[in-house]
């Protein structure tokens, strides 16, 4: 069962952690092993950018910012934020035309729902399949903040760091990274590195902001949002309903999916 099955199945807000684990434990069946990520990143961005990016437990927040930064902006000029172009003759003005399923091929690189857009200049269909498999979102260059969110928890930790996946509830979706004990932001739709207030920034009204790692998971909404009073309001369940939510998804997680 994928874990968007497992989310339509019990739509609560444990329902969807526990569908969120179930992603990251997907992860664990990626293909491309940590070598083939730092060789894609060693052609692409060059050896010894690569070399440079490997995790130095004594290199400092600032130093770490300075590093990984022209990698960002390196990726989101090669791997842009797709919003509805035409695969051919690339004009941005297509027509949305819905959700379809995924093809015997797409599926085959774990794509659960394929877009459609139809561009009235060249009268083609393009196909934006949702690819969960790390080496075919990298060879499609197409992706949204869940596409480029898998591909940088895989690459952050091919390069030595300890990652984790933050899932955002009013739809977006980023890594962390711990540099001397702290977790880092990385947005690589933004090239953005530890500016964990910007999306306050996008009049983003957080109600959940939930890590998640090899150890569980960890509500953080607190480091993202402005005012937790007014989280509160905006949320559907109770602060002692949240803390037994997420006790009972770790417990799924250490019972279900822990090594």
């Amino acid at each position: 069962i994928s874990y968007k099955d497992a989310m339509a199945e019990d739509r609560s807000f444990g329902g969807e952690l526990k569908g969120y684990l179930k992603k990251l434990a997907d992860f664990d069946s990626e293909k491309m092993d940590p070598p083939r990520v730092r060789a894609w990143l060693s052609s692409g961005y060059g050896s010894e950018g690569m070399q440079d990016c490997i995790f130095n437990p004594k290199r400092s927040v600032n130093e770490t910012r300075h590093t990984l930064l022209p990698m960002l902006h390196w990726f989101r000029h090669n791997y842009p934020y797709y919003h509805k172009g035409c695969f051919v003759c690339k004009n941005e003005s297509t027509i949305r035309v819905g959700n379809t399923a995924s093809s015997a091929e797409e599926r085959a690189h774990v794509s659960g729902r394929t877009e459609l857009v139809y561009c009235e200049e060249c009268r083609v269909y393009s196909r934006f399949a949702r690819y969960s498999s790390l080496e075919k979102i990298l060879d499609f260059g197409r992706g949204r903040c869940g596409e480029y969110s898998t591909a940088f928890y895989h690459v952050m930790r091919a390069l030595g760091y300890r990652t984790r996946w933050v899932v955002d509830w009013t739809d977006h979706v980023w890594v962390e990274v711990d540099v001397q004990g702290a977790w880092m932001h990385i947005d690589p739709c933004e090239a953005a590195f530890n500016d964990k207030r910007m999306y306050i920034g996008w009049g983003k009204k957080h109600t959940y902001v939930v890590a998640f790692s090899e150890d569980g998971l960890e509500d953080v909404t607190a480091e993202y949002a402005d005012d937790m009073k007014e989280v509160a309001k905006r949320r559907d369940l109770s602060e002692p309903d949240v803390e037994k939510a997420l006790k009972e998804a770790q417990e799924v997680w250490a019972t279900n999916y822990s090594k």
